[in-house]
């Protein structure tokens, strides 16, 4: 199998080189996918074909948003629901597909293989180069603790090269604030000014640390809107440490204002309850993400990418 850490080994941060190369195997991986059964690859082939003579051709409806030309309302869905919406097209063989790569300090965190933000990184970089290799526009978001990195898409490779060089140097400035609740961060996505004419797919990774069930109803709000107007895939990053505590004698630990503690980890009590905290965080955002019809996988700081061709497939798919 092909393995771009044996060249480029950085478990703790994504390198420049690394990424660069899961992005030339994800161009590679999308001639490869294209000869790849429909049984086997349920949407291989979705991308439009080219018409000679259009370069504009239909996409898909969304509910009316403010600010959509009046010209591509679709009178007959508008009138069989009793809701205002718009027709949106995309150019002829490209998509637009948009990676959203959580990068905030949750993310720079791993006990086995890597760092959470290691692997979306290099995941992020290979569905760039699928993207790519179909022809597809590629756009970036980045959150950091300071707020959100907004790569737009462009034509050819420069946005996706932005990106990786944003993951990998991790000194761009923020360009739009980045709310920390799931929720508004759905909300945040749809303001991008180009976003708003268009219907993508985004691949959304993160451990979703920030799920909280107090949030669960506006979540499924703000995640029902965004799967109206787009295609988002929810990609968790897990480690083993986020379900159970190492059981140690004395843990030590310290918060954010600086007070250090000392956990026993030892406790049957203790680890009942720390597992059962993140058992209960990701059923609710499971339920929810079904209710919304977004599809959710996780992975964890385990996977070795260079050997995992069916997590190459199941991108494939969502692109």
């Amino acid at each position: 199998m092909w393995n771009a850490r044996s060249q480029h080994a950085d478990a703790t941060h994504p390198s420049l080189p690394g990424l660069m190369q899961w992005l030339a195997r994800g161009r590679t991986l999308s001639n490869q996918l294209r000869g790849t059964p429909i049984a086997s690859l349920s949407m291989v082939g979705e991308a439009p074909s080219r018409r000679r003579g259009q370069g504009m051709i239909f996409d898909s409806v969304r509910e009316y948003a403010h600010g959509d030309d009046i010209r591509r309302m679709d009178w007959k869905v508008t009138a069989r629901t009793g809701r205002a919406h718009t027709k949106l097209y995309v150019e002829e063989q490209q998509r637009l597909v948009v990676l959203l790569i959580d990068a905030t300090a949750p993310m720079r965190f791993g006990t086995r293989v890597q760092f959470k933000h290691v692997l979306a990184g290099n995941m992020a970089a290979l569905a760039a180069g699928l993207a790519l290799g179909r022809g597809s526009l590629v756009g970036g978001l980045i959150l950091t603790d300071q707020g959100g990195i907004a790569i737009p898409p462009t034509h050819g490779p420069k946005a996706a090269y932005r990106i990786l060089q944003a993951l990998s140097e991790g000194n761009m400035k923020p360009s739009i604030n980045m709310p920390g609740n799931l929720s508004a961060q759905c909300q945040a996505i749809l303001t991008l000014p180009w976003l708003r004419q268009v219907h993508a797919r985004i691949l959304w990774w993160s451990d979703f640390h920030q799920h909280q069930e107090k949030d669960a109803d506006n979540l499924q709000q703000q995640l029902a809107i965004l799967a109206r107007r787009h295609r988002p895939v929810l990609l968790a990053i897990d480690d083993p440490a986020d379900q159970q505590l190492p059981p140690l004698s004395a843990l030590p630990l310290e918060d954010a204002s600086g007070r250090r503690v000392k956990l026993n980890t030892e406790s049957q009590k203790l680890q009942h309850s720390y597992s059962q905290i993140w058992k209960d965080r990701r059923a609710s955002l499971q339920r929810i993400a079904q209710l919304c019809g977004v599809p959710l996988m996780a992975t964890s700081t385990t996977t070795e990418l260079g050997t995992t061709p069916m997590l190459w497939r199941k991108l494939g798919e969502w692109l």
